[in-house]
């Protein structure tokens, strides 16, 4: 029964809601880390940063075209399949290797960062 409700309340405590604010608060929480180039720990273990990294990643690369929090939002739905995300340590691992498998991630993600401190709420 422990287990069952314990499964449960990860479940629902790694299904994130995504927010400008949100967004807006991490990049400006990581401006510094993020100015000086961000360098990942392949073993990080903090899910909820690494996707919110990947975010800030995938907005910085010119091929996607998010100028927008409804760009992002396209973005994580047509990437995630759906809106309602389980941020797992299999996806995680996942898209953290992917930034690092980008040489230049760091610059990516500076220029994903600045691209999100210009974006509006709606």
């Amino acid at each position: 029964m422990i287990v069952t409700i314990k499964k449960h309340l990860n479940r629902t405590l790694n299904i994130s809601a995504l927010t400008i604010r949100g967004l807006k608060r991490f990049v400006n929480e990581h401006k510094d880390n993020i100015e000086k180039g961000i360098v990942f720990n392949p073993y990080g273990t903090n899910m909820k940063a690494i996707f919110i990294f990947y975010l800030i990643f995938a907005t910085g690369i010119v091929e996607n075209q998010i100028h927008s929090f409804e760009d992002l939002n396209e973005f994580v739905c047509t990437r995630f399949s759906g809106k309602k995300i389980a941020i797992s340590k299999e996806v995680c691992d996942t898209l953290q290797k992917e930034m690092m498998e980008s040489e230049h991630y760091a610059d990516i993600i500076k220029k994903g960062a600045k691209i999100i401190e210009t974006m509006e709420f709606n």
